[in-house]
């Protein structure tokens, strides 16, 4: 099983998410579906299925400490980013390879909830993260061998752009099927804060 944890986004915010879809005409993009997206907290990978009644109940004990608290997506950006080369520097830009939505309130608040995340499932025997956790929203993927000609284009039309906020309540833990039309998500448990 191909699992991961992870925050939902409430569909009124992935409406104005796909905006961005609706606003680039590049085929290189390989779009994340309508209502798919959602901020990662941890990518689990394939894991056996006995595990899982042991990483819910790690999940629910993570949540019921913390208490609910507001999230935003404002903004695009690109990983690697997309950034002029420093005085210099001859090597030709790195271009994108993913296209997100960046989280401009609750930040804080998300990193100390998935350093919980990180301990509890290291504890059961996954690998702990070891860059710093930058919570995005994921709208689309660089198909192979393929360099998106809009990516600047799309950061400047939604710069500062605010696609809603809300109230986060809980964490999901997901499992993903690869497919021919993308991948396909199952909730395989709801784990709320403050319970």
């Amino acid at each position: 099983m191909r699992l991961f944890v992870a925050v939902e986004i409430p569909p009124e915010v992935q409406e104005k998410l796909a905006e961005v879809r609706g606003a680039s005409r590049d085929s290189a993009w390989r779009w994340v579906a309508a209502g798919n997206v959602h901020l990662t907290l941890k990518f689990l990978g394939e894991t056996e299925e006995g595990l899982v009644t042991r990483i819910k109940e790690a999940l629910a004990e993570v949540c019921g400490p913390f208490a609910p608290h507001d999230l935003g997506l404002t903004g695009l950006g690109t990983l690697p980013p997309s950034r002029p080369p420093a005085e210099g520097d001859r090597r030709p830009p790195r271009p994108p390879r993913v296209l997100y939505a960046g989280l401009d309130r609750g930040t804080v608040e998300l990193r100390r909830f998935s350093l919980g995340v990180e301990g509890a499932l290291a504890a059961l025997g996954f690998q702990k993260e070891r860059r710093l956790f930058t919570p995005h929203a994921t709208l689309a993927r660089v198909r192979k061998d393929q360099r998106p000609r809009d990516a600047a284009e799309l950061l400047g039309r939604f710069e500062g752009k605010s696609f809603g906020a809300w109230r986060c309540g809980g964490a999901v833990l997901f499992q993903s099927e690869l497919g021919p039309g993308g991948s396909r998500y199952t909730k395989l448990g709801e784990f709320p804060f403050g319970v």
